[in-house]
């Protein structure tokens, strides 16, 4: 009875500091593109973010209920920087969705912005070029995430890439 007080706080208190993925899709047909925090108050901009709190992810794949419409100037000017200063120590990188002019718009804002976090997995399409520049980068960079699956269809040359991150201690897949 006595060791379950403290094992309920330590359940308890982590959650007012819960950590939230953000949601970034493009709009087809559109420069623009939209995001989203899954907070349990959605937010209608970056300021509303609660300052405790911290970034679990970022997902180019998953949709959410209240989306925030932004330009890529505001996402390479205000929103790479927002993410890198609340991102949490290791999060997560998923962006499989199937290659169009729009991902690829944003493969080229965003994974350069991105490129000097860590992370602790990443899933990744081949958007052109800024792909395989991002995966070197996490090899050089020191610090490659543990477990890296790259998805569709990379050209040949991904084998020296996956060859090279595994020896830096990843563990790539590719399908």
């Amino acid at each position: 009875m006595f060791l379950v007080l403290p094992l309920l706080l330590l359940t308890v208190v982590p959650l007012s500091y819960s950590s939230d993925p953000i949601y970034i899709l493009p709009i087809k047909d559109s420069s623009n593109w939209r995001y989203a925090i899954n907070s349990t108050k959605p937010l209608s901009s970056l300021n509303e973010f609660p300052t405790a709190k911290q970034i679990s992810g970022v997902n180019f794949n998953e949709s959410a209920e209240k989306w925030i419409t932004v330009t890529p100037h505001f996402a390479e000017k205000q929103l790479i920087a927002f993410l890198n200063a609340r991102l949490q120590k290791r999060p997560l990188l998923t962006m499989t969705r199937p290659p169009s002019e729009e991902m690829t718009a944003i493969a080229r804002i965003f994974l350069p912005g991105l490129v000097k976090q860590q992370f602790e997995r990443i899933e990744l399409g081949y958007y052109g070029q800024v792909s395989e520049d991002f995966v070197t980068a996490q090899v050089q960079n020191g610090n490659p995430s543990p477990e890296l699956t790259l998805t569709g269809k990379w050209p040949a040359t991904v084998k020296d890439l996956l060859k090279t991150y595994q020896e830096n201690e990843g563990t790539p897949h590719h399908s």
